[in-house]
């Protein structure tokens, strides 16, 4: 009874691998339906459920291949319709198509599923002291670390100070830490170097300080590369991040040195100078 049952469900997948069934029908339910069906598989981050989905995936594109291949043959020698072969065509290139998308998204399994692109992009907590109190902040300002410093800031309520220890990056990713440091009234402090955008940050804090092997860093802004977009120069930001270096109380012949330092280079004032400043307000 069950093999006769198996036999009787095999019946109509064995006639299409043998091209026995009526070609539009197969166009519509063997091709198309069959395709849609297949591409409702969800994606899984299981390298062993991918396989198996990659492997049952291509063994329905080879059957839907051959059978729809010997049913527009038979088609063609029974009622010799050209439109029906090309649409048979059509529905079979359709079916390769998003077979193949399929198949890809499978191999690819966790980039692209959303919870993986959501820990891809995730922010990377900055490294805190033993005792809670401090983040370290390295390389290159971009918009991920102000994502990283509010991530660490949410994880461990304790850090007080953040350490700088960059060269530079984006200005505006720079503004953006510099909010978040003034946000929640945290202190600055610098033990390598903190130069270019790394100051802005540096000047948010409520006490800044730079410890004798430390070194801030300034000079004049440029923008690597015009935009006709762009409506402000390197000057109008500069003279915004002037401004704002001035509210934080720094002496204006201070900013007119720092600012003047020519792109190429880079002005290391002394600590001594720094204090006097009011760049650096440890009062050290």
């Amino acid at each position: 009874m069950a093999q006769f049952q198996l036999r009787h469900l095999l019946h109509p997948l064995i006639n299409h691998w043998h091209g026995r069934n009526r070609l539009l029908p197969t166009i519509v339910f063997t091709v198309l339906g069959a395709t849609l069906i297949l591409r409702q598989i969800p994606v899984f981050e299981s390298r062993i459920a991918t396989s198996v989905i990659i492997v049952f995936v291509l063994a329905i594109l080879s059957w839907q291949t051959v059978g729809t291949l010997r049913t527009i043959t038979n088609d063609q020698r029974s009622y010799g319709a050209p439109m029906n072969a090309w649409l048979g065509y059509g529905a079979l290139l359709t079916a390769l198509v998003l077979g193949g998308l399929q198949i890809t998204d499978q191999a690819m399994a966790g980039f692209s599923k959303r919870a993986a692109l959501e820990a891809q992009y995730r922010p990377v907590l900055l490294p805190v002291s033993d005792d809670g109190t401090s983040a370290i902040l390295s390389g290159d300002l971009d918009f991920k670390s102000d994502a990283s410093l509010r991530a660490t800031l949410e994880a461990h309520p304790t850090v007080r100070v953040v350490t700088l220890s960059s060269d530079g990056g984006l200005v505006f990713a720079a503004r953006a830490l510099a909010i978040t440091i003034a946000e929640h009234g945290l202190d600055t402090r610098v033990e390598a170097t903190c130069q270019s955008a790394c100051t802005i940050p540096f000047m948010a804090g409520m006490e800044r300080s730079v410890s004798p092997s430390g070194r801030l860093g300034f000079h004049r802004y440029r923008f690597l590369k015009a935009h006709q977009m762009r409506k402000s120069g390197s000057d109008d930001e500069q003279d915004k991040d002037i401004a704002y270096f001035r509210k934080r109380g720094v002496a204006a012949d201070f900013l007119k040195r720092a600012f003047q330092t020519p792109h190429t280079s880079i002005w290391y004032p002394s600590l001594s100078l720094m204090r006097t400043a009011n760049v650096v307000n440890d009062g050290g």
